[in-house]
């Protein structure tokens, strides 16, 4: 029975730092895209929306981690825009702004 314990104490330990270094590798992407359109990343943050099983480009399993953060091209408005992660590369980034204006990224390497 500890063990199993132990195995699950470390199979969330293993969860929540991946999902943090995500965060983390998913904050720098936002950063670099909003400041190339000239927009502030408010919060300096991004936050975890959903989590779900993926498969990788060589068929293996990974986490797909959906991100949710809030920008502003003024300073005077709060928008919202998502950046969807496969492991910790990010594979989508999707900010719409003002006039209904969208700027996409999309990863080279990803597969849908």
């Amino acid at each position: 029975m500890e063990l199993l314990f132990i195995i699950l104490l470390v199979s969330i330990s293993t969860l929540w730092l991946g999902t943090m270094r995500a965060r983390d590798h998913a904050k720098a992407a936002v950063s670099r895209l909003c400041k190339q359109h000239g927009l502030q990343l408010l919060d300096q943050s991004v936050a975890l929306v959903r989590l779900r099983l993926a498969r990788t480009n060589k068929g293996g399993l990974t986490l797909r981690r959906l991100f949710r953060f809030y920008f502003s091209e003024t300073g005077n408005t709060r928008e919202q825009g998502i950046i969807w992660m496969r492991g910790d590369q990010a594979e989508l980034i999707s900010i719409q702004h003002g006039d209904n204006e969208t700027i996409e990224w999309v990863s080279k390497g990803s597969s849908g």
